[in-house]
């Protein structure tokens, strides 16, 4: 199996910020803000990943090709919402393109983002990856995600496939390197959100993803008061689809979400949410 990879940005963090290969400053607020669902900065990146592949790997036009994102158990990865925009806007030049998942067995309640590598490398050995062998078959893989920071996802994600996909090409927004701890990587995902107030804002600009950052976001966040507010502001349809993917990877029976899960489910079912509890 063939193995390539590239990234849209190669940061290089320093204290004035993060940069890029070219010396430019890395927008990590857009970036932040795709990590919790905006759509606009998720077009951003998928129209860029989109223009790469074209360029580099247009001799798979004949090809069965095969876009996925990261993997995932029912909430989706951040990287679902570029996967699938990249995935609509090839459909035109690759005619045998096909939209797919990794699935995953295990899920956590901690941030992957703030663990340090020999965590991030423990967790993965842990967890178990799983691929319809059938579809995957000797096809092109093109497989999208955000941020590689210690390659731990890379590289479980390289022996899940082995043996089943001819090539593969992992196509990130961007690469950490140089000399860092791991955990930058939780400054960059939450340099825009600084509380429930951030996510809405996003969720009023129009086009808003559920994932599992927004679900995990919500299910720890300890200021009850504005998490009623924030779950009584947003769309039914939205509270609906957190409720969907909250139930779907098993947090609503975590000891550690259940007091925020019960707020949500009061709040679904248009019940007083927990007013006694302190704001």
């Amino acid at each position: 199996m063939t193995v390539n990879s590239f990234s849209l940005y190669q940061l290089s963090p320093t204290s004035l910020g993060y940069f890029d290969q070219d010396g430019c400053l890395f927008d990590a607020c857009r970036y932040s803000q795709f990590k919790y669902g905006c759509h606009v900065s998720a077009r951003i990146y998928a129209d860029q990943i989109a223009e790469r592949l074209l360029r580099d790997y247009g001799h798979w036009r004949n090809e069965e090709v095969i876009v996925c994102a990261s993997a995932y158990k029912v909430a989706p990865t951040a990287a679902e919402a570029i996967a699938q925009l990249v995935y609509e806007s090839l459909q035109g030049y690759f005619p045998l393109l096909q939209k797919a998942k990794v699935g995953r067995e295990t899920v956590f309640a901690n941030d992957y983002g703030a663990m340090p590598t020999a965590d991030r490398f423990s967790l993965m050995d842990r967890n178990i990856l799983t691929i319809d062998d059938h579809l995957f078959r000797d096809k092109k893989l093109i497989l999208v995600d955000d941020l590689r920071v210690t390659g731990a996802h890379e590289r479980k994600m390289t022996d899940t496939i082995a043996g089943v996909v001819d090539e593969v090409v992992f196509a990130y927004v961007g690469f950490l390197q140089g000399d860092f701890l791991p955990s930058v990587e939780f400054d960059i995902n939450n340099t825009a959100i600084t509380s429930v107030n951030d996510i809405l804002r996003i969720i009023e600009k129009g086009l808003f993803h559920v994932n599992a950052r927004v679900c995990k976001y919500v299910l720890s966040y300890q200021n009850l008061g504005e998490l009623r507010s924030f779950l009584l502001e947003i769309p039914p349809a939205i509270l609906t689809r957190l409720d969907e993917c909250i139930c779907g990877d098993g947090y609503h029976v975590m000891p550690e979400y259940e007091t925020n899960y019960l707020l949500l489910r009061e709040v679904l079912e248009g019940k007083p949410a927990l007013l006694s509890l302190a704001v």
